[in-house]
């Protein structure tokens, strides 16, 4: 997210927790994705799925509190806001019959159900609360010794409930459990988590002592099971916050170190694949040697930047006095 910089940014260092993770997990899945903005070509079910959960739950959450929205009513917003991701992102209202094998249980009449269920299950606990913020990007110092370094990232949702804040966390699964509902291969995968933690540190920095933490809304995705959902609270300790802290500086060092020294490894086989499957990049890290920089994109890959954040977000998260021109 540094690739130009205004005078006022010049040496300034943005990351996000993405960009770290994705580091973290394998260097040269990093340089494919973040170096050289290469992405699959073909659809990725699991993430559209996802990103339209998310703008379904912007709609629900914020008609719910700002309009008075209820009940069924409400189920039928948030499911507006879902076809309308799910339609940017390709894919249709319906699915063809045929189709249905490629996406599996991640399908528009799944969400529907899922939503009018979401909607009786909490409508009770978000009475009680006061939603703050919703889509909040965030920009916050990250390392005492190096104060050019900010990490950057958007927060779900800012609750308050009984005068202390959280971040609500919206997360899709597939991992059905007989016994638990979800697997423990999932819930059990955000404590410790890089990402979550980087959230609560974030909200502590904007809230201090009023603080809680990071509340995981954890939703079940199934072909017939459409009312599973789970709360996971993770609430650090001052202690868990710092060796959170020393961890994210260190893979940011290493992060610099490969930048610097146009060299990212590969991690295999360990990343090759993971509970998600086989890696996105597999195909072509076989056969690509060295770090030549891709004119065109190989087969069954396109050119996607990422870029979560526009400026003037980025802008209002930092403090407009620091930023004069358009960085990302």
């Amino acid at each position: 997210m540094t690739e130009t910089a205004s005078p006022l940014l010049l040496n300034l260092d943005f990351k996000d927790n993405s960009r770290l993770s994705e580091f973290k997990l394998c260097p040269r899945k990093f340089w494919f994705h973040y170096i050289q903005h290469l992405v699959p070509a073909y659809p990725r079910y699991p993430l559209d799925f996802g990103s339209a959960w998310h703008k379904g739950m912007d709609f629900l959450y914020i008609n719910f509190f700002e309009n008075g929205i209820r009940g069924i009513e409400l189920g039928k917003i948030a499911f507006e806001g879902f076809l309308q991701e799910w339609a940017e992102l390709g894919h249709p209202p319906e699915i063809p019959i045929g189709d249905e094998v490629k996406f599996k249980a991640r399908t528009p009449g799944t969400a529907r159900e899922m939503f009018m269920n979401y909607v009786k299950t909490r409508t009770q606990w978000l009475e009680t609360l006061e939603l703050v913020e919703v889509e909040l990007p965030f920009a916050v110092p990250i390392d005492p010794d190096k104060p050019n370094r900010w990490l950057v990232g958007r927060l779900d949702k800012i609750i308050k409930e009984k005068g202390y804040h959280w971040v609500v966390e919206h997360k899709t699964n597939s991992l059905y459990s007989i016994e638990h509902g979800m697997q423990a291969g999932f819930t059990d995968m955000f404590d410790p988590n890089a990402q979550v933690d980087g959230y609560g540190y974030a909200l502590k920095m904007l809230y201090g002592a009023k603080s809680m933490g990071v509340l995981v809304d954890a939703a079940l995705v199934h072909k017939t099971h459409h009312d599973i959902f789970k709360f996971i609270p993770v609430n650090k300790a001052v202690g868990f916050a710092s060796q959170w802290l020393e961890d994210t500086i260190y893979w940011w060092d290493r992060v610099e170190e490969a930048e610097e020294g146009k060299h990212y490894a590969r991690n295999c086989p360990s990343a090759c694949r993971t509970v998600y499957g086989a890696c996105e990049y597999k195909g072509i890290c076989n056969y690509t040697t060295g770090h030549k920089d891709f004119d065109e994109a190989p087969a069954g890959y396109k050119f996607d930047k990422w870029e979560p954040f526009s400026f003037d977000e980025l802008k209002k998260a930092m403090g407009a006095e620091k930023v004069e021109s358009e960085v990302i």
